[in-house]
């Protein structure tokens, strides 16, 4: 196998560097005897004294020594004068390996050669054709110097203008250089050592699997000439309680986490290593930090019993009062993607209070995430796009690399059964900090919708072979973001976001025969959206599904968007939670009055969920199914001290009561006050004889005591 080192060139403007030249007789008939206007091979380790090597040493851009050549920007421009040649020489201080070939690409005008320490002679030029070139360094006696250097010379003729593009050289077998990486668990951090070599830097690369084809950049290792042989990655720290946090440093990536399986590998650094380059690395040096005595218990979620238990979606107590801050922690269950700082700031009031993080579950962009102690500001996309079998392609896309774009919200398609599943399961746990999150909400965990192209998926254009493409894909990712979850010391909850969940043709399911997500959340529960409603048909479909869910042990959240003064949707929504409300099932609403008074950054709090209260528990689970729960049209759940009907239906409904009872009547709500008061309020209203249930409406019933 051979190991490749990309030598491209650099942006900038270099100053023309003149060396001595070998001969003054100009002989234009060949490459070959012009090539005695170079400098002497015997005075190339010479020419610069070791204490003025650069930091990057062979730059295209920035020749060893050089003649009539210009930089400009990437490219390098070479300009014969009537009488002399124009010429660029590069230094590569070898690595562990056997040079082979000198790959390089610019004018059809130029000669590339290589310096042969056998014969103490440049080798025989060889032509670009066709905009590019190789030379063979097998061929030569000896391509290395007593300095262990190889010199590779480009060369422009006589009254000839031509532009270096690009020089690559081509290594036999992979290098080794017995890097060691060793776990420091009382200083909390990785150790790499390494063999020294001659190199004037080292790029540390790093990544959470073992076969990654572009594991991130995490450092340049130069601080003397040779470079040093030694590196040391920390956990970052929270200096407010001194638990670890996911944190990143000034270039954005991210530091070390424990408990998270690292593989390292480290390059001589010739030039710098664009994005285009292809690096084939040698062995990689695997350690783990110990997760020590770390916080390994994780928060359990609150069981449901006869109270409305609220998961919000992102409370940000910078916005808020202290009351509000105090009435959060002490009477929600807990909200999404807030700083770690913020956490504290509920956690002080009740230490258990639940934080998720956030990710994209099936696709990757230009996405800003909470990490630790801030926003990551997009810094992974850099990684993440060089990976291009992580993403779907479609031929014939307009995308970059002909990937498949999410046109909502301008994100990549992810495959997920691709390599795309092991950087996910492994950056939620590098995220998750010793004190932050709880868990995570993965979104985007269903089939994706609004696409370009609208058929992203191989085979017939209907759902049928879209579900069957992208089901077992989907299953593949969860179970192995699962599998790693659970084997984690903080076990994290892993919550995906379902959607709103009513596609028919779905088989899509958050649990297998051999694992299971902690929950999902189910979007538009209830109704598309207020006044817009499902078909009694997807209306049971959604309800099926949840009850399933929950049946397998799943927590379910049940986001709704509301309109307060539209108070039959309200408790329309609210009763179809009712009928499945079962241990573990929590609600989140997001209200609007039409007035912009009610804002989903603070609490939000409605006079039903204190007057469910008044039901009691149920005698029973919820049912299987929502069939189950049918009566006379109607879909019916008994409580403690009442019962609950639902009217999903395009048509009014009735429904005989027995005896004197009382019905549920609310009023306002929204967000909770400054001064950590609710809005709202409730009543119970006598009523007898038959009820007529409007259409998509809902009676919540309460029996008069006695």
């Amino acid at each position: 196998m051979s190991f490749a080192i990309r030598l491209t060139i650099a942006a900038g403007l270099a100053a023309l560097t003149a060396c001595a030249a070998q001969g003054s007789t100009v002989d234009t008939s060949t490459p070959q005897t012009l090539a005695g206007q170079l400098p002497l091979v015997t005075s190339l380790d010479g020419l610069r004294d070791a204490a003025e090597v650069g930091y990057y040493d062979v730059d295209c851009g920035d020749p060893y020594a050089a003649l009539g050549v210009l930089r400009d920007g990437a490219i390098l421009h070479m300009y014969g004068t009537s009488d002399d040649i124009a010429y660029a020489v590069y230094r590569v201080i070898q690595p562990a390996g056997t040079p082979v070939t000198v790959e390089c690409g610019g004018s059809e005008v130029l000669w590339v050669l290589a310096a042969d320490y056998s014969a103490q002679r440049w080798s025989w030029a060889q032509p670009f054709t066709g905009g590019q070139t190789q030379l063979d360094l097998s061929a030569l006696g000896d391509a290395t110097s007593p300095e262990g250097n190889v010199y590779v010379a480009v060369l422009c003729p006589p009254a000839q203008e031509g532009t270096l593009t690009q020089m690559r050289l081509l290594y036999d077998g992979t290098p080794d250089y017995n890097l060691v990486a060793t776990p420091d668990e009382e200083r909390g951090a990785i150790v790499l050592t390494w063999d020294q070599g001659l190199a004037a830097a080292y790029e540390v690369l790093r990544s959470t699997m073992p076969d990654d084809p572009w594991p991130r950049h995490v450092a340049m290792v130069a601080e003397s000439y040779p470079a040093q042989n030694t590196w040391t990655e920390f956990v970052a720290t929270d200096p407010a309680d001194g638990t670890w946090v996911a944190k990143e440093d000034t270039e954005g990536w991210p530091w070390i986490a424990p408990g998270v399986d690292y593989y390292y590998w480290i390059s001589p650094v010739y030039t710098a290593r664009q994005p285009s380059a292809t690096l084939e690395l040698g062995p990689a040096a695997h350690a783990t930090l110990p997760w020590g005595s770390r916080r390994s218990v994780r928060r359990e979620l609150p069981v449901v019993t006869s109270q409305t238990l609220v998961f919000a979606d992102q409370l940000l107590p910078d916005d808020m009062s202290p009351q509000q801050v105090q009435w959060c922690a002490e009477n929600l269950v807990g909200t999404q993607k807030i700083f770690k700082g913020q956490a504290d700031e509920f956690r002080a009031w009740n230490p258990d209070f639940m934080v998720l993080g956030y990710h994209l579950g099936v696709g990757a962009g230009e996405i800003g995430n909470v990490s630790g102690l801030s926003w990551d500001s997009d810094a992974d996309w850099l990684h993440l796009s060089l990976h291009d079998g992580w993403f779907i392609t479609v031929e014939g896309s307009s995308q970059p690399q002909q990937r498949a774009v999410q046109q909502d919200w301008n994100w990549y398609l992810t495959d997920p059964a691709s390599g795309w599943q092991d950087y996910l399961a492994t950056n939620l746990l590098e995220m998750i900090g010793e004190n932050h999150f709880d868990g995570w909400f993965v979104d985007s965990c269903s089939e994706p919708w609004n696409t370009d192209p609208a058929q992203w998926w191989p085979g017939a254009n209907d759902s049928a072979a879209m579900f069957a493409y992208f089901t077992p894909r989907l299953s593949s990712m969860l179970k192995k973001v699962n599998t790693l979850a659970k084997a984690h010391p903080l076990k994290p909850y892993i919550i995906p976001n379902a959607g709103n969940y009513v596609t028919t043709l779905s088989d899509i399911r958050y649990y297998g025969a051999d694992w299971a997500c902690d929950g999902i959340m189910v979007e538009g529960y209830g109704h598309w959206s207020p006044g817009s409603y499902y078909s009694e048909a997807d209306w049971t479909l959604q309800q099926d599904r949840i009850l399933d869910h929950q049946a397998h042990g799943l927590a379910t959240i049940l986001q709704s968007s509301i309109f307060t003064p539209d108070q039959q949707d309200q408790l329309f929504v609210f009763a179809s939670y009712l009928l499945v409300r079962d241990v573990h099932t929590y609600i989140n609403w997001l209200g609007d009055d039409g007035l912009d008074t009610i804002w989903s950054n603070l609490p939000q709090w409605y006079p039903e969920f204190d007057a469910a209260v008044d039901l009691a528990p149920p005698p029973a689970p919820p049912a299987a199914n929502a069939a189950a729960m049918l009566e006379g049209g109607l879909y019916k759940r008994q409580f403690g001290m009442g019962f609950v009907l639902v009217n999903p239906g395009d048509a009014a409904a009735q429904y005989d009561i027995p005896y004197h009872m009382q019905k549920l009547a609310v009023s306002g709500g929204g967000n909770v006050t400054s001064d950590g008061a609710t809005q709202g309020s409730y009543s119970w209203e006598i009523i007898e004889d038959v009820q007529t249930l409007p259409a998509h409406s809902a009676l919540i019933i309460l029996d008069i005591l006695d």
